[in-house]
């Protein structure tokens, strides 16, 4: 699918693949689901990189657009640095 959503706690963000939350073949549908996540608390398991189950609010979320290899939309809390760059758009893929 084309929007990818990531989302993910500002304290301890999993990065990458590990942030990913869902996918949409539908723009608005990927951006509505994203700021619904905002808030939300997840029960996490152990896994090779956290070593504890526990929760997780969802402080910031993100849609990538897999077309133009940018980050399209952001909601939360810090969810872009101010002087953030995207690096994936228009990048080649080798």
């Amino acid at each position: 699918m084309r929007y990818q959503i990531f989302a993910g706690s500002r304290h301890y963000p999993d990065g990458g693949a590990h942030d990913y939350h869902s996918a949409s073949s539908n723009l608005e549908t990927a951006k509505t689901t994203a700021e619904q996540l905002i808030g939300t608390t997840f029960e996490t398991e152990n896994t090779v990189f956290d070593e504890e189950s526990g929760t997780l609010t969802v402080d910031w979320s993100h849609v990538f657009d897999t077309e133009n290899r940018a980050v399209i939309a952001a909601f939360g809390a810090d969810s872009l640095a101010p002087n953030y760059k995207n690096t994936w758009q228009k990048s080649k893929i080798i």
